[in-house]
């Protein structure tokens, strides 16, 4: 905005006394009467300031040849005139000595503004400034939810500085804010509070008319936290303003890396969550992935959404994902690692796995390579909240969930939430004007879910903080009813209690539920892995598991995701909120359905034959096809549709390879991958197998006849696997009963097409003949009774 030039507001006038005198001889003659006072000049008075083609007021007064002022006698019409440019209106009335209007001058630039009439004048001199451009542009008279269009904010590292009076230390902008207005409120209105301020529009998302304001990102005229706090003032103190707040840093949620844990390898033990994968097992994921050849087969993928601070794709787990990466050129350990947990390559069968075996990622870093190069652990609130909304939600409908892993991190500057209310208060400002951009979004699209981190400030020498007060996200959902926002704490290993975990002490208190988040092994750039701590490793993988659910069920709501979630959490220790259970959130989608589609597609396992679970490639008859490769009911995919003695048959012989391996024989060849009972890609003895098998029905982590454990969703019982199989098992010519005494138990298999090839041609069939007597004979290797 151009600066004003203050103008003289009072013409310089000369007025000559008269001097009167009498030379009385003092014999007291009578004077004659003075003369009238007579019009000498007009003056001209202006304000300090004024705009090109902006009213302001002009009085204009006459002045009578006895210095007069106003003189009272005088009345008429006078005529304006400018020496640059017109002037509207180009007269005015003058009553009783003094005229008044609205007058706009066309032009900018130094000039003469002149009255004149009755065969005088008067002038004053001022400078005309160019307009000042509007805050808002538009039509004055519309609203501005009708005015403001989503539009990106490109933060700049000069207009953020840590000497804030009361929050020494942090960054927050000294210029920029973010605001809403009630709705209804005009363009002029809203322009007339903040060009004065020397306002600036920089970004925005749209409200709805009548409805939701819209969200204003303002960048004002201000230079320091000083002016900035006296604008402030300013505008709160406006009754068409209901929330105004200034722009702040976030940083990453993660604690400095640990050097006193090395992870052991990547491998599943079953007896005790260990090593770089704990996290997994504790939450059991690998039970829940027993359901992975359903979803490979029904084709469903969940496209997640990542705000961080920049992410590496060279990595062997990330590279073969499905990704779109909105700002490739940011590259950061901390977004890497975040992506990692959430979606490493599950298939590829290396390195680690992530949660989800079915994401793809949108990718959302720092998008401006010079701010990144100031701050490369920071990003502005303000910019954030347009990337969620905008590029992400807007642009990438698509997107279901959106993880966040950023924070204010109060007390890297010594920031004690618990006492603090301008901390306090900034956080809840900037929470109540998502909820509004929130409200916003929800009516134009469904609504994503957002996974947020809770914060890490509880071991900082000023007791455990407060979840609400770490990042707008927190603060939306906790204080505001956002129910679109999961906020997740961090849970460590237990080794006091094997098998269990107890808060992070540096996890903030007050989320929603908790998740792993202590020595946390994934991905990091340069082909590299490693471990990292802190809610931000929790958060991902909460939202992991809410992109599986949804893989498994695409017509999942928010309220029905979150029942799931919260109906099967597990309480932990040091006043945590209960952590998920990745199985039984899967498990319980049939409960919050009203069906049972999950578990019956769970104990869906045959191969789509009549049979169930062929294994041999025949080299006398019609080539089988391989595993791979199998598809016998031409449905995409494993399984049928329906759980009978075909999945039984599956069932029946991954017990007997796990726990009959001496006495049992399968026919095929011995790595058959029909015989990989943990579908890790390798065909393993009994041992190998018997961790995570995907015969496990009842999510203990192993296949047994008689363990029992409570099994939520459909089923609401303590039930053995065998149980969990018959509760959905549909068969016309055998009852559910019948399978306790079939597990131990044979096939016999005879190909009536050698027999009559024997018949037909016998000199050149007889051996094939005796080669399928000798298949029978190795097929018919258990004693008991046959189904």
């Amino acid at each position: 905005m151009k600066a004003f030039l203050r103008a003289a507001s009072i013409a310089t006038l000369l007025t000559l006394p008269i001097v009167l005198s009498s030379c009385g001889d003092g014999g007291g003659g009578t004077e004659p009467d003075p003369q009238p006072e007579t019009l000498a000049s007009f003056q001209l008075t202006v304000p300090d300031s004024v705009a090109e083609g902006e009213a302001f007021n002009l009085t204009v007064k006459a002045v009578g040849d006895r210095a007069s002022n106003p003189l009272t006698t005088y009345s008429g019409l006078v005529t304006l005139s400018t020496t640059l440019g017109t002037v509207l209106p180009a007269s005015l009335t003058i009553s009783n000595g003094t005229g008044t209007a609205q007058v706009i001058l066309s032009d900018p630039g130094q000039q003469t503004l002149s009255a004149s009439g009755s065969g005088r004048s008067g002038s004053v001199a001022l400078e005309v400034t160019d307009l000042p451009d509007p805050t808002i542009p538009g039509d004055s008279a519309a609203t501005l939810e009708q005015a403001v269009q989503d539009s990106v904010f490109s933060a700049r590292p000069e207009d953020y500085s840590n000497d804030h009076p009361e929050l020494t230390g942090m960054y927050l902008s000294h210029n920029t804010v973010l605001m809403a207005f009630a709705v209804g409120t005009t363009v002029q209105m809203a322009n007339d509070l903040l060009v004065p301020l020397g306002g600036r529009l920089v970004g925005g998302i749209k409200g709805v008319s009548g409805t939701v304001p819209s969200i204003l990102i303002v960048k004002l005229s201000t230079s320091s936290h000083v002016e900035l706090e006296v604008a402030l003032t300013t505008l709160r103190a406006n009754p068409t303003v209901l929330h105004v707040v200034q722009d702040i840093l976030l940083s990453e949620d993660a604690l400095p890396e640990s050097t006193g844990w090395v992870p052991d390898l990547w491998q599943w033990e079953w007896v005790q969550p260990a090593g770089g994968n704990w996290g997994l097992e504790l939450i059991r994921v690998p039970q829940m992935w027993n359901l992975n050849r359903a979803v490979e087969k029904k084709g469903s993928a969940t496209w997640i959404g990542v705000l961080d601070g920049g992410f590496s794709l060279d990595n062997m787990d990330l590279e073969n994902i499905p990704t779109v990466n909105l700002n490739p050129g940011i590259v950061r350990e901390h977004g890497t690692h975040v992506a990692g947990i959430i979606a490493a390559d599950f298939w590829n069968k290396a390195g680690i796995e992530g949660v989800n075996p079915f994401s793809g990622l949108v990718l959302d870093p720092v998008r401006y390579t010079g701010f990144a190069s100031v701050f490369p652990d920071m990003r502005s609130w303000g910019e954030v909240a347009i990337s969620a909304f905008i590029l992400l939600a807007d642009a990438h409908p698509e997107v279901a969930v959106i993880n966040m892993s950023q924070g204010y991190n109060w007390h890297l500057e010594g920031v004690d939430t618990n006492t603090l209310v301008g901390a306090q208060d900034l956080a809840n400002e900037q929470g109540a004007l998502l909820k509004l951009e929130l409200d916003a979004l929800a009516t134009r699209r469904p609504l994503p879910i957002f996974i947020t981190s809770a914060g890490n400030s509880s071991d900082s020498g000023f007791g455990p903080q407060a979840a609400k007060y770490n990042d707008p996200m927190c603060n939306a959902a906790l204080e505001h009813g956002a129910t679109n926002i999961l906020v997740v704490e961090n849970v460590e290993y237990d080794a006091a209690s094997p098998g269990e975990a107890t808060r992070s002490a540096s996890s903030n208190l007050g989320g929603h539920l908790s998740a792993p988040g202590t020595n946390i092994y994934s991905t990091l750039p340069n082909r590299m892995f490693g471990s990292k701590s802190g809610t931000s490793m929790a958060a991902p993988h909460v939202a992991g598991l809410i992109g599986y659910m949804l893989a498994v069920d695409p017509t999942l709501t928010i309220p029905q995701i979150r029942t799931a979630l919260f109906n099967t959490s597990i309480p932990v220790g040091g006043l945590a909120s209960n952590r998920i259970d990745a199985w039984a959130a899967v498990m319980e989608i049939d409960r919050v359905q009203g069906d049972d589609k999950v578990l019956k597609r769970m104990a869906d396992i045959d191969d789509g034959t009549l049979d169930g679970n062929q294994r041999v490639e025949y080299d006398l008859g019609p080539a089988f096809p391989d595993y791979d490769e199998e598809d016998a009911d031409g449905d995409g995919g494993l399984g049928d549709g329906k759980v009978d003695m075909s999945d039984f048959r599956v069932w029946r012989d991954w017990y007997l390879k796990i726990w009959e391996s001496n006495s049992a024989q399968f026919d095929g060849r011995a790595d058959h991958p029909k015989l990989d009972v943990n579908d890790n890609g390798v065909t393993e003895d009994e041992a190998g197998e018997s961790d995570y098998p995907r015969g496990d029905f009842n999510g203990d982590g192993i296949l047994t006849l008689e363990d029992s454990v409570w099994v939520l969703g459909a089923v609401q019982d303590s039930v053995s696997d065998l149980d969990v199989f018959k509760l959905v098992f549909d068969d016309p010519d055998y009852d559910k009963d019948e399978l306790d005494t079939l597990v131990l138990s044979s096939d016999v298999t005879v190909d009536a097409s050698i027999a009559f090839d024997v018949y037909t041609n016998p000199p050149i069939k007889a051996e094939m003949w005796q080669a399928g007597l000798k298949t029978l004979a190795q097929e018919f290797t258990l004693t008991a009774a046959e189904p």
